[in-house]
């Protein structure tokens, strides 16, 4: 698709690429000087995990020969993170760092939400679900009191074995999956749920980075509750009040959270409010030709 798109052109003065694996082929049109200026923009640095089983071990392998690639052929590499922008140039031995750029997105607050009635008792996690236990623990939380946790998801292993749990502790009203839907339902369950949660239990290449659903929540007006080991969404957490950072993980300390959050969510979406008034996109006009 990508040369299909790109013969309709005789040259392509910017290309701006956040995968990437597709920046490996951008990257041969960037040296065959079919594009002017290729802008590698990374949310990841998976050689941050190690990993031992074996097609996660090819995947890492494949992602480091592709970064390596794309960052020598690239104008500038995007850093979402500046810890991603750190250990990729101590990897490479700071061989790209001058034009590695700290990059924050530009994204749109929807102040609606301010004012939307939300389900005080519904939560939500969004996307794909990896960590059974930090789910799990979130359902022990609340399964004597009147709040349920919905997945807005594809429905995987996890979630299968989630619904088994609660099948068997006859919780199955505390858990709702929804499978595949499209995005704009995915938000629409964001913005009538009280409380967004990314609780993670095991060390993880997302724990640098800033998971999407982490901004889809606050961008909605939705507080937010994590777990302390997102160690760049904790930052933002503790610093600005938009949500609760959870250090000791445990079923009784979300349900505290949880409390805490709902007896003061003016206070807490307030902070939201004033978060979004401080945050400052990088303009990304300034890097094109």
């Amino acid at each position: 698709q990508i040369y299909t798109f790109t013969r309709n052109f005789k040259t392509i003065k910017n290309v701006y690429c956040d995968n990437t694996f597709l920046s490996f082929i951008l990257s041969f049109l960037k040296k065959t000087k079919k594009i002017k200026s290729f802008i590698y923009a990374s949310h990841d640095w998976l050689p941050y995990h190690s990993q031992n089983k074996f097609w996660s071990l090819i995947g890492l392998k494949t992602f480091i020969y592709f970064d390596y690639f794309a960052s020598v052929n690239s104008n500038y590499i995007f850093n979402h993170t500046k810890m991603v922008s750190d250990l990729r140039n101590n990897y490479w031995n700071n061989k790209f760092i001058d034009k590695s750029i700290h990059f924050k997105p530009n994204f749109h607050f929807d102040k609606n939400n301010l004012n939307t009635n939300k389900n005080k008792n519904q939560l939500c996690f969004l996307g794909l679900a990896k960590d059974y236990k930090g789910l799990e623990i979130i359902i022990r939380a609340i399964k004597d009191t009147d709040y349920f946790l919905v997945i807005a998801g594809m429905n995987n292993e996890i979630t299968s074995d989630l619904e088994a749990f609660c099948e068997r502790e006859s919780l199955t009203h505390k858990l709702k999956v929804t499978g595949y839907i499209e995005r704009d339902e995915m938000i629409n369950i964001v913005r009538c749920s009280s409380i967004g949660f990314n609780i993670t239990t095991e060390k993880s290449y997302t724990d640098i980075v800033l998971p999407s659903k982490f901004y889809d929540y606050i961008l909605n007006f939705t507080p937010c509750i994590i777990s302390n080991n997102q160690i760049i969404s904790k930052e933002i957490v503790n610093n600005t009040k938009i949500g609760i950072a959870i250090e000791s993980l445990n079923s009784d300390n979300v349900l505290k959270a949880i409390i805490k959050i709902l007896d003061n969510y003016e206070f807490y979406q307030d902070k939201i409010n004033k978060y979004s008034y401080s945050y400052q996109p990088t303009n990304i006009e300034k890097f094109f030709i």
